[in-house]
């Protein structure tokens, strides 16, 4: 997926991988705080759980797409489907 910014976080020692554009105004979550298992979009404050994409609280209205991610001899490594 040529051109796609992808966000990761880790937490509690698990890697996570998602979409790094909030779906309610593109703004990049990657200046998001994470909390509680949830990226926080600095715009408008929607949540997104970083496990499944879901929208923990608005106002955005659509999932995140996730991947998965795993850290293995010190690289980071993420699939993401063509």
């Amino acid at each position: 997926m040529q051109g796609q910014t992808i966000a990761v976080t880790v937490e509690d020692g698990k890697v996570y991988a998602f979409d790094d554009t909030c779906t309610h105004k593109q703004c990049s979550l990657a200046g998001g705080e994470v909390e509680d298992g949830a990226v926080i979009c600095p715009c408008h404050f929607a949540a997104f759980d970083i496990a499944t994409g879901a929208v923990r609280t608005g106002p955005a209205e659509t999932a995140l797409r996730c991947y998965r991610a795993e850290l293995a001899d010190g690289a980071l490594i993420v699939e993401v489907p063509e």
